[in-house]
C-alpha cells in the first residue's frame, strides 16, 4: 500500500486515475517558456522520438521545451506510487523530507525537472495538509554538463522558491559543472555535497534519466558512479535512481545496479526483478493524457 492511499491524494496530483503536475512547478514552467518565447512550441508535440538533450543550447532548451514535463512526472509516478508498484520507497522518501535540513545531490539535473518536481509534491502534499508543514530547509547540488540547463534550473528557483516557502520549505540552490566521465569533475562536485552535508539531517543522491546516452557510455561511466556510490554510503546516504519503465531503462538499472550493489551491502537485481510501473498523465499544454513508465533502483544507507 502506497505511504500515501490513492484516496487521500489531493486532486492537485491525482484525478480522474492521472497524475497531474504540482500547480506551482506547472505555473513555473509556463512562466520561464513564455519569458523564453517557447510556449507556443510546447504546445506543439515534437517530431522527434528521442529527445536527451546535450551540452549546446539548442539542445537544452529543446530538451526543456519538450521533455521537463515527462521527466517530472517520472518521479512523480514513484514518490506517489499509484499502482502501488514501488515497496517501501514512497514512505522512504517522503520520510525523508518531512522536516529539518536535507542535501540533495541531483544529478545529471538537467534543467531540475526531478529535483522540482520532488519538491513541488510535497509542498502540494503539505498544503492539502495530507502531511504536516514542519520546516524543511534543502540544500540541493545541481550537477549537470550544460550550463544552459543549470541556467534554466536557477530560473525556475526563482519562480517556485516563493510557493515552496507557504509551505515551510527554504530550497538553497547551488549548481556546478560536471563532466559524467571524468573523475576529477566528479570528486569536486562530490567534495562539494559533503561540504554542503555537513551538519545536515539527510543526505540524498536523486539520479535520474541516465539510460538516454547513458546506456552507450556505460563503462566510461562505471568508475564515476561507484565514487559516487562510496561517498553516499560514507556519508550515510541514500540513493534513488530512477530511469524510464521501458526495457532499455530497466536494463540500464540492472547493469548499474552490479557494479554499486555490494557497496550497500545489498544484493544486485536482476532487470526482471527492477519495480516498474506504469500509469497515465495529463499534459497541459497538449490538453491530453500520455503514459509514463517508471523504473527505480534505491540504495538505503546502512542502519
Amino acid at each position: 500500500m502506497p505511504y500515501v492511499p490513492v484516496s487521500s491524494l489531493p486532486s492537485t496530483l491525482w484525478r480522474e486515475g492521472r497524475y497531474y503536475i504540482a500547480r506551482p512547478l506547472q505555473a513555473s514552467y509556463v512562466s520561464l517558456l513564455e519569458a523564453m518565447n517557447l510556449l507556443e512550441a510546447a504546445r506543439s508535440k515534437s517530431q522527434k522520438k528521442k529527445v536527451f538533450g546535450g551540452k549546446t543550447k539548442e539542445e537544452s532548451e529543446e530538451h526543456f521545451t519538450h521533455r521537463f514535463c515527462a521527466s517530472a512526472t517520472r518521479i512523480q509516478n514513484v514518490v506517489l506510487d499509484a499502482n502501488d508498484k514501488f515497496d517501501d520507497i514512497p514512505k522512504d522518501v517522503l520520510l525523508t523530507f518531512s522536516s529539518h535540513d536535507v542535501a540533495i545531490l541531483d544529478i545529471p539535473s538537467g534543467h531540475g525537472a526531478s529535483g522540482l518536481s520532488l519538491l513541488s509534491m510535497i509542498h502540494e502534499l503539505r498544503a492539502a495538509k495530507i502531511i504536516p508543514q514542519i520546516s524543511l530547509n534543502v540544500y540541493l547540488l545541481a550537477g549537470d554538463y550544460s550550463e544552459t540547463s543549470l541556467e534554466l534550473y536557477r530560473e525556475m528557483i526563482d519562480r517556485i522558491g516563493p510557493e515552496l516557502s507557504r509551505t515551510g520549505i527554504e530550497v538553497h540552490l547551488e549548481t556546478m559543472l560536471w563532466d559524467a566521465l571524468d573523475l576529477v569533475s566528479t570528486n569536486r562536485l562530490c567534495y562539494r555535497w559533503e561540504e554542503l552535508a555537513e551538519g545536515m539531517t539527510e543526505g540524498f543522491v536523486l539520479v535520474t534519466n541516465f539510460s538516454g546516452d547513458g546506456k552507450n557510455l556505460l563503462d566510461e561511466l562505471s568508475e564515476q558512479i561507484r565514487h559516487i556510490s562510496v561517498r553516499a554510503e560514507h556519508n550515510g546516504s541514500t540513493i534513488l535512481w530512477v530511469e524510464p519503465g521501458d526495457p532499455g531503462g530497466r536494463k540500464f538499472l540492472a547493469r548499474i545496479g552490479k557494479a554499486i550493489a555490494s557497496l550497500f551491502g545489498s544484493p544486485a537485481v536482476e532487470e526482471k526483478d527492477i519495480p516498474m510501473s506504469e500509469a497515465k498523465w495529463w499534459h497541459e499544454l497538449h490538453e491530453c493524457e500520455h503514459p509514463v513508465r517508471s523504473a527505480v533502483q534505491q540504495y538505503v544507507r546502512p542502519r
